[in-house]
């Protein structure tokens, strides 16, 4: 079996832990909105102060669950890792394996101290706009309510929404964090072998759910530490750095060609009707809809016949 079929599995293991991980994520938020909802209160002050003792309580378990969890998870994959470079090692060289503080510390430089993962901040400041979003709102809904003369049967349904969409925001904070701190641990896994692996390619799934960003980034191949951006590329990304060891053959089923081999219906469904007959006309190449940055705009693209 190649080293990229390893790494691929490897990766279908993370996502099922990051499947795992955004459960208990959702655990802890839905123990917060059921508290928020059952908050007993006699007037707005008490309600604030009991709301913004949930909320602090309730993040600050997230932001443990990730130093935990992760912590475990970066662990395991360095371990799994460490096996499929041995395997596809074919020098006879040394294979350098991280130890437990680089690993701890690559949770926390990912985490909490790195490069932002998206929307311009760190995870750290992520979940902290998170919390306050969702608590400024709950706050502002229930002394609108309370001026207004609601019950608090009627400000549990205001409210209910709002706290609810807490969920969304953490089940997608959690994916794309899981998958940051996987591909920071393969990458400086790779750093330490790079006397073994010659470069890092960028690998997208293969189904209709990758976007063009990362399409247009696929099957790419660059020097180990040399990278134009960074993985995730956006929320929920599930691609990941493969190696490219001394010795190995180019892969076979590249993102190109597995879009080539795909029905009409669902190249249509991924890319619209414009960018479909651009690609069916010849005039653009499935790789090609987006640059390093960003998808590329229908203005920016050539006109179709």
């Amino acid at each position: 079996m190649s080293v990229y079929s390893d790494i691929i599995d490897l990766q279908a293991d993370s996502l099922m832990f990051t499947e795992d991980f955004a459960d208990d994520n959702q655990l802890i938020i839905s123990k917060l909105i059921k508290q928020v909802l059952n908050v007993k209160f006699s007037n707005f002050t008490d309600f604030e102060k009991q709301v913004n003792k949930i909320y602090n309580t309730a993040f600050k378990d997230l932001k443990q669950l990730y130093l935990n969890d992760l912590g475990k998870n970066v662990e395991d994959i360095s371990e799994d890792l460490g096996q499929v470079i041995r395997t596809g090692n074919k020098t006879g060289k040394r294979v350098n394996k991280l130890t437990i503080p680089q690993l701890r510390e690559i949770v926390k430089q990912s985490v909490f101290e790195g490069e932002p993962i998206y929307s311009n901040a760190p995870l750290d400041e992520r979940l902290k706009i998170e919390r306050e979003k969702s608590r400024r709102k709950v706050l502002g809904e229930v002394k609108r309510g309370i001026n207004n003369g609601l019950s608090a049967q009627q400000l549990a349904r205001k409210i209910k929404p709002i706290v609810g969409d807490s969920k969304n925001a953490a089940d997608r904070i959690a994916r794309t964090t899981a998958n940051a701190v996987g591909n920071d641990t393969l990458l400086n896994t790779y750093k330490a072998n790079d006397h073994l692996i010659k470069g890092v390619m960028h690998s997208t799934t293969l189904d209709s759910r990758t976007c063009m960003m990362c399409a247009a980034g696929s099957d790419k191949v660059y020097r180990v530490g040399k990278q134009p951006y960074t993985l995730p590329r956006h929320p929920r990304c599930r691609c990941v750095w493969v190696p490219i060891m001394y010795g190995d053959k180019p892969i076979e089923m590249t993102y190109a060609k597995w879009f080539e081999s795909t029905s009409d219906e669902r190249k249509l469904k991924i890319l619209g009707s414009t960018r479909y007959q651009l690609y069916k006309q010849g005039k653009v190449k499935i790789n090609d809809f987006a640059t390093d940055l960003k998808i590329k705009r229908l203005d920016k693209l050539p006109k179709p016949d």
